[in-house]
């Protein structure tokens, strides 16, 4: 409940009235209100991002949103032992080399074994 989500509107290329887009985003605003959805964080103008597909547009103001929001994440500042980020590389580095989007458990436990992390 208590992750931030953000709400992003595709398609902008074909609602170019900014009425329109008030008008989605006063909806949204109530429907979140009325069911208590605090967690969503709202842009600077809607409660949502409005994104162009074709150009682009309004990616940079959501890759900001999302930056700011996660940098406000307490686990974002913690800290991690480095063997653990070598399994990480490792453990990519596997998938990469088998094409696989999964690993099994055990193959990721002799990984971490590989970086010296002995107990899981």
């Amino acid at each position: 409940p208590s992750t931030p989500v953000v709400l992003v509107g595709t398609f902008l290329d074909q609602i170019r009235s900014s009425t329109v887009l008030s008008v989605i985003s006063k909806s949204l605003r109530v429907f979140l209100k009325d069911h208590n959805y605090s967690q969503v964080k709202f842009g600077s103008e809607y409660c949502f991002f409005p994104i162009d597909n074709v150009s682009g547009e309004g990616v940079e103001e959501l890759k900001r949103a999302i930056d700011t929001l996660a940098r406000q994440q307490k686990h974002v500042h913690m800290k991690i032992p480095v063997r653990w980020l070598s399994c990480l590389d490792e453990i990519e580095r596997e998938a990469d080399a088998t094409s696989s989007s999964y690993l099994k458990l055990q193959d990721v436990q002799n990984l971490a074994k590989t970086v010296g992390i002995v107990s899981m």
